[in-house]
């Protein structure tokens, strides 16, 4: 789930308030956690994309596992995250503090709202502003209930505060017991009761009756679906040169839809988008040594290799040689 380092003098809270304060005093505990971007498997069910608006800082997360729950509390920086849900799981993120500026495929994240992702599910999540999140990730045999569906794509659902409060409680508590007593969850029947109350709660809220879909206009569930036609073009055509006037042509659809329907979801246009998802991606590639920095840069649609060299110096800070 990550791997974590120890405190960086560098790092400082980006906002204040008792959430942050509450989160950095857990996590000097563990250390900072040290993400890597571009296209990965996270650990814990999904499958993603991720591109972050500033690759190098380092981010405040603290991470456990509940029995058979994994647990994460973190840092949300200005990202877009791509994705679907891989394995038998459930992903759930919800806000530990306030929030703005987040939508999962178009659709608004308030503070007293739940992403909830099922096997199946896609995701576009756009976060503009830092936040703080809790991420949970359950067994697919504990969700099956009278639970909402996102078999397909993931949904945002808006709970009462009374059951917000009651989730993010229970996640804190468990958290803080992790943080000083991790031992303490050896014990099966002791990592069970932690386990079932972090699942009640979230059973509770998100009983039919208690919470309620938070749909995107019309409009803006038309362009989420467009951009998913539009990533499966990306992904068919990785190490050709692309331009808007191709994918409209392939798409059938205005180069002008395209841009609406890129910067309506992603917050980007067709071009920076497919810019920075390459150039993750040749990061990754680099990282784990797969081939050498040409065939890097020609895997991945670059064919001017200074050009991709500087691109890719001005956005993590180092030549692909460094990498």
């Amino acid at each position: 789930m990550g791997r974590s380092m120890g405190h960086s003098r560098e790092y400082r809270a980006r906002q204040s308030g008792p959430e942050w304060s509450r989160l950095e005093r857990l996590a000097a505990r563990s250390g900072l956690s040290s993400l890597e971007g571009g296209p990965t498997d996270n650990g814990v069910g999904a499958r993603m994309r991720r591109l972050y608006d500033d690759p190098g800082r380092p981010m405040l997360k603290l991470e456990f596992k509940v029995e058979d729950v994994f647990v994460a509390l973190m840092e949300r920086p200005p990202q877009l995250i791509v994705g679907d849900i891989t394995e038998a799981r459930t992903v759930v993120l919800m806000p530990i503090g306030p929030v703005v500026g987040v939508s999962i495929n178009g659709a608004p994240l308030e503070e007293n709202s739940v992403l909830v992702a099922c096997r199946g599910s896609s995701f576009h999540v756009l976060e503009t502003h830092d936040w703080l999140a809790a991420g949970v990730s359950f067994p697919e045999s504990l969700w099956r209930r009278q639970w909402p569906d996102c078999g397909s794509v993931a949904g945002v659902f808006r709970v009462d505060p009374e059951h917000a409060a009651g989730i993010r409680s229970a996640i804190w508590r468990t958290a803080e017991i992790w943080s000083e007593a991790p031992g303490r969850f050896e014990d099966k029947h002791f990592a069970r009761e932690q386990r079932d109350e972090i699942y009640r709660c979230f059973a509770t809220a998100l009983t039919d009756g208690n919470c309620q879909r938070v749909e995107p206009s019309a409009p803006i569930k038309g362009y989420y679906e467009l951009t998913r036609r539009i990533d499966a073009f990306l992904d068919a055509h990785q190490a050709e040169k692309i331009v808007v006037e191709d994918v409209a042509a392939a798409l059938s659809v205005s180069p002008r839809t395209i841009h609406n329907a890129m910067l309506a979801i992603s917050g980007r246009s067709l071009y920076r988008y497919l810019r920075e998802r390459r150039l993750w991606s040749a990061r990754a590639m680099l990282m784990k040594q797969e081939g050498l920095i040409k065939q890097v840069a020609l895997a991945n649609g670059f064919a001017h290799f200074g050009r991709f060299t500087q691109q890719y110096t001005e956005m993590f800070g180092e030549q692909p040689s460094a990498t």
